[in-house]
């Protein structure tokens, strides 16, 4: 009952706010011409540490918030993937928590609009009401990316997963379809994403038919067209495309992104020196050799 009550006061702090005017001048937070605090940007580079991030002080000259930009790695991708965020911090206490407005941006303005809005800072300090409920109450992630991880880790526990088949049948790759959405990897944001199907079997000498077929797994390659693609197309295999491989309960397996090949879980990093995929030209080619590494690990 009382979060609801807090609720209903910060929507209605929020509507009589909206009516101020709300200005940063020399770093002076100004709300109907009326100082609240300060905002200034911290830089920190030195051996161990390189950080920005943006301070704000009470009129007292006390450091009282700060707000940043930050990120946490996936559980699948690791450092190929990463979702990002922005917090503020509650300096007294030490608590981060994300940012609870999806409209919120970077900038001293609308940190001072975040502060203002929520009833955090006033001329006459810290509202520690609204930093109890806003931060201290509050996770570091945001609901959406802290659903993703916790998604993320649900399927991390198929990481090793592999289906059952006979490992020493011949493997087959075979193009499936392309649509355009959102890339798995931290790189390219929207882009077209050719899947290919991964089988091992048998095949019929005489016929070409498949005797056994054991769907093992799949490849994405996510591309950039100029074109407007089709279910049918395909990246140019001269061309500048990511290839990554997944297990059949979808978790990523390898990757290889343009110059560096990567195979997860555990993680290994091999450079342009220590992989041949860059003289491979061929896509199903490269898709092959990252599948014969992986049956070669054990990995798939």
């Amino acid at each position: 009952m009382k979060n609801i009550l807090f609720t209903l006061l910060l929507t209605l702090i929020t509507i009589v706010t909206q009516a101020q005017k709300i200005k940063i001048k020399k770093g002076a937070i100004l709300v109907d011409k009326v100082k609240i605090g300060q905002i200034e940007k911290v830089k920190i580079k030195n051996d161990s540490v390189k950080e920005t991030y943006h301070q704000v002080s009470d009129n007292e000259g006390k450091p009282v918030f700060n707000f940043r930009g930050e990120y946490v790695e996936s559980l699948l991708f690791l450092e190929d993937k990463k979702y990002y965020f922005h917090t503020i911090e509650s300096v007294k206490e030490q608590k981060r928590a994300a940012i609870q407005n999806p409209k919120y941006y970077p900038s001293k303005k609308q940190m001072a609009k975040y502060l203002v809005n929520y009833s955090l800072l006033n001329e006459k300090g810290v509202n520690q009401d609204a930093v109890t409920e806003l931060i201290l109450n509050k996770n570091i992630l945001p609901d959406d990316i802290q659903k993703v991880i916790e998604e993320e880790k649900e399927l991390l526990s198929y990481a090793h997963y592999k289906v059952d088949r006979e490992l020493s049948d011949p493997v087959f790759i075979f193009f499936d379809r392309t649509k355009t959405g959102f890339s798995d990897l931290k790189y390219m944001g929207t882009a077209v994403k050719s899947r290919y199907n991964i089988y091992q079997g048998i095949k019929d000498p005489k016929t070409n038919e498949f005797i056994s077929k054991t769907f093992i797994g799949y490849a994405m390659a996510e591309w950039k067209s100029d074109v407007k693609a089709n279910n049918k197309s395909r990246p140019n295999p001269k061309g500048k495309y990511s290839l990554v491989v997944y297990n059949v309960k979808h978790v990523p397996l390898a990757s290889y992104l343009y110059i560096s090949y990567k195979t997860y879980h555990p993680y290994e990093e091999f450079g342009p020196t220590k992989n041949k995929l860059g003289r491979i030209e061929s896509i199903v080619g490269r898709i092959e050799y990252i599948v014969f590494d992986l049956l070669a690990k054990k990995r798939l």
